[in-house]
């Protein structure tokens, strides 16, 4: 499972503990979410679209650990 996958459900998770959920639009967690988030989700996906390549794609955890405490910071 991809980084950016595992980031995407912990957002609509968190989205959908604290709200009513509505399954009519999906894209409402991502859409209604903050900038910050937003933010998280793009580095992340840029990350793993710069080691795709990769055979043995290494540090991406890392990388993703320290993008979010520089969004957050």
């Amino acid at each position: 499972m991809s980084a950016f996958f595992t980031i995407l459900v912990i957002l609509i998770s968190f989205y959908v503990m604290t709200n009513e959920p509505n399954f009519n639009n999906a894209q409402e967690p991502i859409t209604e979410a903050s900038p910050e988030v937003h933010q998280i989700l793009e580095r992340t996906l840029q990350v793993e679209k710069d080691k795709i390549h990769l055979k043995t794609p290494r540090n991406i955890n890392e990388d993703i650990l320290k993008i979010i405490k520089e969004v957050i910071q």
